[in-house]
């Protein structure tokens, strides 16, 4: 155990020895604001093989804060993580019969971590991936006028998000980004249970794809 500690030590020295010279190195804190778009999948199973699909969408502005840690290595390969939260207000109205809007999924807020690796370009650009996970909070709203099963006002749905995004040291302090991230989240499952709707199951699958601009901090 000791030999194999001490070729790690060798291997690491000289990678940590070049760490922590870019504008990107240590940890900072943010904030963000742009655009959203939020898209809803519905699909009714009606049972017997029948079923049924809507969808509704949204689109307007969106903001929120993030805090983050990362290191390069050797100038040039990153790696850090993130954890933000994000402001919504998003709504999401559709129809189940001859285009009135009897139900509803309206996005509130959510909070994300994500994991960010990339590549610093002339000492003051960073370019990068990203890939990470999110819980969002939901409001549920049902006019149908029929029994819903289990229905929750308020869900907390968990998502993946994948996206990319471009740094700028302003100074060495001051880091401008912009950034694209789009977040699919599980689907809310309703059964009605009373009705003519009595035994048609729903699935609401809700997604949003940001287009944000930021302003960070770093230590």
């Amino acid at each position: 155990m000791k030999r194999i500690l001490l070729v790690l030590c060798l291997v690491l020295l000289p990678v940590l020895a070049h760490a922590g010279d870019t504008p990107f190195d240590g940890f900072y804190i943010g904030a963000k604001a742009g655009l959203e778009s939020y898209d809803v999948d519905v699909e009714y199973d009606l049972g017997g093989g029948g079923s049924l699909d809507d969808e509704a969408d949204d689109s307007g502005f969106v903001a929120g804060a993030y805090l983050g840690y990362g290191r390069t290595i050797k100038n040039v390969f990153y790696l850090g993580w993130e954890t933000d939260a994000m402001y919504h207000g998003m709504d999401g109205e559709f129809d189940y019969y001859q285009g009135h809007y009897y139900e509803s999924l309206d996005m509130n807020w959510s909070l994300g971590v994500k994991a960010r690796l990339g590549g610093v370009i002339a000492d003051r650009h960073l370019a990068y991936g990203l890939v990470g996970l999110r819980i969002a909070g939901f409001d549920y709203r049902n006019d149908t006028g029929y029994a819903v099963d289990d229905e929750e006002e308020s869900p907390v749905l968990p998502g993946f998000t994948v996206g990319g995004g471009y740094e700028f040291a302003i100074t060495k302090h001051l880091i401008a980004r912009a950034e694209i991230a789009y977040t699919a989240y599980a689907a809310y499952e309703l059964e009605y249970v009373g009705g003519p709707l009595s035994g048609t199951e729903e699935s609401i699958s809700p997604s949003t794809l940001d287009y944000t601009v930021g302003l960070a901090w770093n230590f």
